[in-house]
């Protein structure tokens, strides 16, 4: 007969115990990582609408002080898609507008002030996230 052990029932429940706790604590590390994954991607995506609407509206000051015919398509598509967000802000401060021989060009204030409050509130968003996640979050320059 072979000298080999057989197995136990206590080595077999060991070995069974082992396989579980293994499957658990993996499973346990994939949903972490999935939430870390989470939490990453709500925090772009903060960053990421916080710059889309930056973009907008620094293209409606360029066009407005640039004096941009508001008959064209694109002119008056970022206008209307800006002018939501820019309403808050309107009347704040005076626009001043110059006009030319062809264009009246218009330097509005409240655009400046609305990339600015929206700026903040967006870092704002993302450090409330950071908070919530208890600094799972990428960090912030």
């Amino acid at each position: 007969m072979d000298d080999k052990k057989l197995p136990t029932q206590e080595t077999a429940v060991d070995t069974v115990s082992t396989r579980t706790a293994t499957n658990q604590s993996s499973a346990e590390t994939r949903q972490a990582a999935a939430d870390v994954r989470t939490t990453f991607r709500t925090y772009y995506l903060v960053y990421y609408v916080a710059g889309l609407l930056a973009i907008l509206l620094a293209f409606r000051f360029v066009l407005l002080l640039l004096g941009a015919n508001s008959n064209s398509g694109f002119v008056s598509f970022i206008y209307g898609l800006t002018s939501i967000f820019v309403a808050p802000f309107s009347g704040i401060f005076p626009g001043v507008a110059s006009t030319g021989v062809v264009t009246t060009s218009i330097f509005d204030p409240s655009i400046l002030i609305a990339m600015i409050v929206y700026g903040l509130i967006a870092w704002g968003c993302a450090k409330l996230l950071n908070v919530i996640t208890a600094g799972r979050t990428p960090k912030a320059s």
